[in-house]
């Protein structure tokens, strides 16, 4: 075999391999993995509905209480890029809190322990009162008051994350609430600096 039909074979054997590979892979990713990278630029689609295995249906949003879900008077869930979850809680009008979470390698949608701390009296919308620091700790902020909680997200099960062991709310108030506060601000965590920021 001369040098140049080395070469083809070498580079056919990469081909193979890489062709290989890229099937393996492809039947290994999870399904939001494999949802976009089957999308065009733009392309907008449901990964999760009900009765596709997920758990994501209207009893996983329901507050079982009060009008709307746990997604009213929300704009934003948390994502720990860490461990590949989103963490979410909020309340429905007149209360019903709930927490909710999906693991990004099953996709899998699931109800949480309610923290201790989440106010069932209809200070659970979420707004923009939530963040978390990557693979450390979960914040939460409530509604008409300064009380920000947070509990530790380093738990290999996402549905031990809110249960009292790792969630006092023991996060200090920035200020005391004043009587008859009006305050849907928001929560930020700010990496690059390694800061909570709380706008009231």
């Amino acid at each position: 075999m001369n040098r140049r039909t080395g070469v083809i074979v070498t580079l056919q054997i990469l081909l193979i391999v890489s062709v290989h590979n890229r099937q393996a892979q492809a039947q290994t990713t999870n399904v939001l993995a494999q949802q976009a990278a089957s999308m065009a630029p733009g392309q907008w689609v449901v990964l999760n509905q009900a009765g596709d295995g997920s758990g994501y249906d209207g009893n996983l949003t329901s507050s079982g209480m009060g009008a709307g879900d746990i997604l009213a008077f929300a704009s934003k869930a948390t994502y720990d890029p860490v461990r590949r979850r989103v963490i979410y809680t909020g309340g429905g009008h007149g209360g019903g809190p709930k927490g909710i979470g999906y693991e990004v390698e099953t996709n899998r949608w699931s109800v949480m322990a309610n923290p201790v701390w989440l106010d069932p009296t209809g200070k659970d919308h979420s707004y923009q009162l939530q963040t978390l620091i990557p693979g450390q700790r979960y914040l939460r902020g409530l509604a008409n008051t300064y009380h920000v909680f947070s509990c530790s997200i380093d738990r290999n099960d996402i549905n031990a994350i809110f249960d009292s062991a790792d969630c006092p709310g023991d996060q200090s108030d920035p200020a005391v609430t004043p009587p008859s506060l009006i305050q849907r601000g928001n929560l930020e965590y700010f990496p690059e600096r390694n800061s909570i920021i709380f706008n009231a």
